[in-house]
């Protein structure tokens, strides 16, 4: 099944930490605009807060040359998201499982 996307944002963020909050902001209003609310909407909210602070102090080093791009998607009962940034990357393969 192809998900059917109402929304869609995208930001070029810089490496200082609290930019990232309008893009959490608008990516939120949008949920809400469309009922999401409870665990989803508190999962989202975690996840982007989390991914987009981390993108910035540990992708960026917080270093201020550098850019996060973030992407996301949003429909009725699905939420996509891709964060980049300019970091060194890590292998996956050497990240311990939690």
């Amino acid at each position: 099944m192809t998900a059917q996307w109402e929304w869609t944002g995208e930001a070029d963020i810089p490496s200082r930490v609290g930019e990232h909050m309008p893009f959490l902001e608008e990516v939120l209003s949008q949920l809400e605009r469309r009922g999401w609310e409870g665990r989803d909407y508190f999962g989202v909210q975690m996840t982007l807060e989390e991914t987009l602070t981390n993108a910035i102090r540990h992708g960026n080093c917080r270093d201020e040359s550098k850019r996060v791009l973030a992407s996301c998607k949003l429909g009725p009962e699905e939420f996509w998201l891709s964060v980049e940034d300019e970091g060194e990357g890590f292998k996956r393969e050497e990240v311990a499982d939690c």
